[in-house]
Formats: structure tokens, C-alpha cells, sequence
């Protein structure tokens, strides 16, 4: 992917349904995409996600005072900066060269981003909550593995779905990276962060690292969809 003048993030954003439709095209039966990106229109023309390439959305949220912390270290931030990042209903993703960027990523804030999937029915997403899959992952994978059923046939194996949740558990995952790196951080721009990806995972408490000043930030801006959510 070549770099994209600053100025003009959209045109980068023009080519996104003819790379979807080509991703539909080269997979045969299904595809796995993961997105941060938020499900909206640019400009009332350009469709992050077109409908006419994707069949069903699985929707990963979690705690957005949890979430906070996740992205204080991922992008080496302060506290409050983590936050203010966290509630930027313009937030966007992209890597930088002077002048050029690629990669753009409308993400917008937590709530916007939640939102403009769960309210889109052009999709029929699963929502799923992080503290629900860590807490019960071979309930939350059965369920994710019947909504996966209503798009393609096949059969769920017991003993094969106990083998994929053993092997992906935090603990494997980030012993892999201690031995063998995360090579995905020079995709995502942040080769020169010193964290570990997976670093800490279940263990985020948010009441012993967030000041309540800082909390009631977060509470207050998205009362309604964390009451909704049970995060409150």
C-alpha cells in the first residue's frame, strides 16, 4: 500500500470496496477480517464496510475504563491522554511519513465505534463481551461458533474446540511473543513501543490505576450503553 498525501485521507478510503470485493472474490467459502475501523460513511459516499462483501459482524466490547489502560500502554501515554484518546469521537488510526500517511483507520470514540455497528441492520451482529470470554471461553466459543453456523455448514468437535482454546489461552500467547516477537507491530506502527502486545489481559484493574476523577470522565460520557452492557 502506497503512501496517501495527508491532506486527502478519502482517497485511500476509495479503494476499500474494491479491496473487499477482492478479498470476497479470492476466498471461496468465507474470510476473517479483523477491524478497528468504525462502521460508517465518509463524505455520504464511502462505506467503510460494504455490506455487499461481508456477512455477519462478531463484535468484541469490553470495559471502556479497562480499555483506557489498554491503550495508555499500547501507545506509551499518560493516563488522561489514554482517556482523551478514548472519548475523541474523531479518532483515527494511521501510520506517518512526513506529509503521507497509510492506513488510515476511522475508529472514532469507544461509544460511536460500539454503536455504529450494533444500530447498522444491514448486519446481524454478535456482541460479544471480553469479560464474558475470558470468564467462560468455552461458552462464549460455542456461541460464537452457532452464529458462525447460520452462514456456512460444518460441525462443532468438542475436543478440537477444547485443543484451539488451550493453545490461544493469554499465557501461550504471550510466552510466543516473549520467544518469538510480535511482528505485527511494525503494521500497526508501533515497532518502538518496549511493551509487550500481550501484557497484562485479564489482570487490567482499572480502580487501582485510574484516579476517580478519570473514571467519572468515562461514566459519565457513556452512562447509557455501559448501564446497557452491565458495566454499571
Amino acid at each position: 500500500m502506497k503512501f496517501e498525501k495527508k491532506k486527502y485521507p478519502e482517497n485511500e478510503m476509495l479503494k476499500w470496496n474494491d479491496i473487499q470485493k477482492e478479498y470476497a472474490q479470492n476466498f471461496k467459502k468465507f474470510c476473517f477480517l479483523k477491524t478497528h475501523v468504525a462502521n460508517i460513511k465518509i463524505r455520504n459516499k464511502i462505506f467503510s464496510i460494504n455490506s455487499d462483501h461481508t456477512l455477519g459482524c462478531i463484535y468484541i466490547i469490553r470495559d471502556p475504563r479497562n480499555v483506557a489502560l489498554s491503550i495508555k500502554d499500547h501507545f506509551q501515554l499518560t493516563n488522561k491522554n489514554a482517556i482523551d484518546f478514548l472519548l475523541n469521537e474523531n479518532n483515527n488510526l494511521q501510520i506517518q511519513n512526513n506529509q503521507f500517511f497509510k492506513g488510515f483507520m476511522p475508529i472514532l470514540d469507544w461509544g460511536s465505534n460500539y454503536l455504529s455497528w450494533v444500530s447498522d441492520n444491514r448486519f446481524d451482529p454478535l456482541i460479544i463481551k471480553y469479560e464474558d470470554l475470558i470468564k467462560d471461553t468455552n461458552k462464549i466459543f460455542l456461541k460464537i461458533l452457532k452464529y458462525l453456523q447460520k452462514y456456512f455448514s460444518f460441525d462443532i468437535n468438542a475436543i478440537k474446540l477444547s485443543k484451539v482454546i488451550d493453545s490461544t489461552k493469554f499465557e501461550i500467547l504471550k510466552k510466543i511473543e516473549n520467544n518469538e516477537g510480535f511482528f505485527e507491530k511494525e503494521s500497526m506502527g508501533i515497532e518502538n513501543n518496549l511493551n509487550p502486545f500481550f501484557n497484562k489481559g485479564i489482570s487490567r484493574n482499572y480502580k487501582k490505576e485510574l484516579d476517580l476523577n478519570l473514571i467519572s470522565l468515562i461514566e459519565r460520557k457513556y452512562a447509557r450503553i455501559m448501564h446497557s452492557l452491565g458495566y454499571l
